[in-house]
């Protein structure tokens, strides 16, 4: 009877997963389903990083601190050897019938908190095999994963990966459909337009639209002081960039000109000063400046700051 409600609920899922919803929107429907329909406590959905690290992808319920409490790697670490971590590196489930094993002590404490008593991770899997991520799943009773709700949830977790990647594809197709809008429209500013201010608008608007970006400025190039000066900006709350002029090749933004290339800096990296105050008042992480150059010639500057790093490949 409970394989059955379980394959029910799970059936349910995969209806979840081939709706035109985004990736993170299906994972979450994914984990609500495990929850509700299934009696687990929690649900979450990890994503492999390149750093060693598991960051949460989804989760439900949407506010439970537990995932955000702990930290979850997949290598050799001690924080590597739970279920997530193993489920991750090895590419097979992890079943945690008690949590009160060795290999889950780093975490013990907090799981005793919320009271649960079983774990088990699942791989996500691309179409090519390779691990993305992992379904974590969590019981407030012992032994809950059987030799057939294990079975169950794997095929699940193969599923959600080829959903995933589907889902992967069709965003990516939408952002570069987005990009070729973005381009003509500022092509149209340039050609119906006469005033520099109108396009700089235009192409900022679509700068923010495109990338999803949390704020962005432009500076414009005085060949006579070589210097740059702010020109527009959107969603950075700080007047004294209008006032601020920065010579080529001087700190961040002036070196990208000068070197002509892209310029990433961490707030920790960032040496103009300024900048790196309204980095850490509006809780900027990562920065970017990009050199505007036509026909050999320098134009500008455009800075972008972000709060997180951008998962989109580009």
């Amino acid at each position: 009877m409970k394989e059955n409600k379980i394959l029910l609920s799970l059936y349910k899922g995969i209806k979840e997963l081939i709706k035109g919803l985004s990736l993170k929107e299906r994972a979450e429907a994914v984990c609500k389903i495990c929850v509700e329909d299934l009696g687990l406590s929690l649900c979450w959905i990890g994503k492999k990083e390149k750093d060693g690290s598991v960051s949460v992808f989804a989760q439900y319920p949407f506010d439970h601190p537990y995932p955000k409490l702990i930290k979850v790697r997949w290598d050799e670490s001690d924080y590597g050897r739970g279920p997530t971590g193993r489920a991750i590196r090895l590419g097979i489930p992890q079943i945690l019938r008690n949590v009160e094993s060795p290999e889950y002590k780093v975490w013990l404490s907090v799981a005793k908190k919320y009271g649960f008593k079983s774990s088990a991770s699942f791989p996500i899997k691309d179409e090519k095999g390779e691990v993305w991520g992992s379904l974590n799943l969590y019981s407030k009773k012992k032994n809950y994963f059987s030799s057939e709700t294990i079975e169950i949830f794997n095929s699940f977790s193969d599923l959600l990966g080829l959903a995933f990647r589907n889902a992967f594809l069709f965003e990516q197709a939408n952002r570069r459909l987005n990009k070729i809008t973005a381009l003509r429209n500022i092509d149209l500013a340039i050609l119906s337009s006469f005033d520099i201010r109108v396009i700089y608008d235009v192409f900022l608007h679509e700068i923010v639209s495109l990338l999803q970006i949390e704020a962005v400025s432009l500076l414009e190039f005085d060949k006579f002081t070589q210097e740059f000066k702010l020109k527009v900006q959107k969603g950075l709350l700080n007047e004294e960039l209008k006032k601020q002029s920065i010579k080529i090749g001087s700190f961040i933004p002036g070196k990208s000109a000068k070197e002509r290339r892209i310029i990433k800096a961490s707030l920790e990296e960032m040496d103009e000063p300024l900048r790196k105050r309204i980095m850490e008042e509006q809780g900027f992480n990562i920065y970017y400046a990009s050199p505007m150059i036509a026909k050999g010639k320098i134009l500008g500057i455009v800075e972008v700051f972000r709060r997180n790093e951008s998962e989109e490949e580009e």
